[in-house]
């Protein structure tokens, strides 16, 4: 991204994201949920499962793959790609994804190591190519489907290698399967609530706006690579915990501690960026992109509101209508503020209507856990605790905006300052945990 925001004229950027974009959607329609599904059993019981899938099904479901592919392709006509190549791409990048996920099932984890790091390598090569020569989307597709294709083909041959020398002679009961296909659908509409609330902002508009309207979009809206991951994470582990708990207080002592430690890196992270965001979107994206700084700007004020564990508690509790629920709104009522504030401020406004129906959803599920509870909304939060960080870090970030020098080029501001609060930071990460430990003993 960085190399091709940078290389790349707005348009040619523009249709190359506004095509990921659209793949990531159309993956998550085609994909039926696959790839989360299956690692919610062991092999065995999967392979009994697909066995029991009936051949036209499975003849319904390419259907479906063609009329899906055909749809993206006639999407495409903005940027004249081949339609048979946006059809085959889009199979092969949405096997790619659930032949990883088997990988994991079976447990080919050294298979799957390879296969990635070779994929990875292959991926950055063939996109480093066309930084020399004239830039063709069409042409880069037609030299990834073969890399995609290969992915798959050796994960199939590992996976049926694995079935003939396993051949699991256990018979579950017809209602554990139709439960499992149940569980299915559920899944299925989880990841598309999911893939909505990541993408259907960045869909929208590179279906409605030009590619150099879009390039700006999408470079303003980046999300901040390892921070999911991490969140993810940490909430997994107090998932964990809770497990073994049952009172009201430990629960609410655990998404308290997710809080504090959340925050230590999403409160500064949000707060560097609102003082140092132009800087940053000229360094990674060039200023070719300077648009995109009000965008970004207003695109981070969402990070504050994933430093904490929302859902936690009512998972613990079972409260999958609750969850989904509160997925369903926050989608619908970012959607629907979308046009409106897109009339009033552009397409900062498109990012602030996602950055508000986070919130109204925030407040949704502290609502529901305050009832599931019986406790105030402010047992729930540890606010004290976010009070100082946000004053301490308000107050550094600006004294670093005001004393290093404007004059200077923008890449030393930003990384002076980003080396300190980052530091900073990391002091703060280091103590909370130290605390969570030591009230965890």
């Amino acid at each position: 991204m960085y190399f091709y925001s940078h290389k790349l004229s707005q348009n040619d950027y523009g249709q190359y994201q506004g095509f990921w974009t659209q793949l990531n959607v159309f993956n998550a329609i085609v994909g039926l949920g696959i790839a989360i599904f299956v690692i919610s059993y062991n092999p065995s019981k999967l392979i009994s499962f697909f066995k029991k899938i009936k051949v036209r099904n499975f003849l319904y479901y390419f259907l479906f793959l063609i009329a899906s592919g055909l749809a993206f392709g006639i999407l495409q006509y903005k940027s004249d790609l081949n339609i048979f190549y946006v059809l085959f791409f889009l199979i092969a990048f949405s096997f790619s994804n659930i032949s990883d996920a088997l990988l994991i099932v079976f447990r080919k984890f050294k298979i799957l190591i390879i296969i990635n790091i070779l994929y990875a390598l292959a991926f950055f090569l063939i996109h480093y190519f066309f930084l020399f020569r004239a830039f063709n989307l069409n042409l880069l597709l037609l030299f990834l489907l073969p890399l995609f294709f290969l992915k798959v083909l050796i994960s199939g041959i590992a996976l049926l290698g694995w079935q003939k020398s396993h051949n699991p002679d256990i018979v579950y009961k017809d209602d554990e399967l139709n439960n499992m296909t149940s569980l299915w659908k559920h899944l299925y509409v989880y990841d598309m609530i999911q893939v909505s609330s990541l993408w259907i902002d960045k869909f929208i508009i590179s279906l409605i706006l030009s590619s150099e309207q879009t390039a700006i979009y999408i470079n303003g809206t980046l999300n901040i690579p390892f921070l999911p991951a991490l969140f993810s994470a940490l909430t997994s582990a107090a998932m964990i915990q809770l497990a073994h708990n049952n009172t009201k207080e430990i629960p609410l002592n655990i998404v308290k501690n997710v809080g504090k430690v959340l925050s230590s890196i999403a409160f500064p992270l949000c707060i560097f960026f609102l003082f140092f965001g132009h800087e940053f979107i000229i360094f990674y994206f060039s200023d070719k992109y300077e648009a995109s700084v009000p965008i970004f700007l207003c695109s981070i004020l969402i990070l504050p509101a994933r430093a904490y564990g929302y859902t936690v508690i009512l998972q613990h509790k079972e409260k999958g209508k609750i969850i989904n629920t509160g997925a369903i709104l926050d989608i619908c009522l970012a959607v629907a503020l979308m046009y409106p504030l897109y009339l009033l401020m552009g397409l900062p406004g498109v990012a602030l209507s996602f950055v508000i129906s986070t919130f109204v959803q925030v407040i949704y599920y502290l609502a529901q856990t305050k009832k599931l509870l019986h406790v105030p909304i402010g047992q729930l939060l540890p606010l004290q605790n976010w009070a100082k960080k946000t004053i301490g870090f308000l107050l550094m970030g600006g004294s670093l905006y005001f004393i290093l020098p404007h004059y200077l080029d923008p890449t030393p501001r930003l990384f002076v300052a980003g080396a300190i609060m980052g530091l900073s930071s990391l002091i703060v990460l280091y103590f909370e945990i130290k605390r969570v430990r030591i009230a965890d003993k």
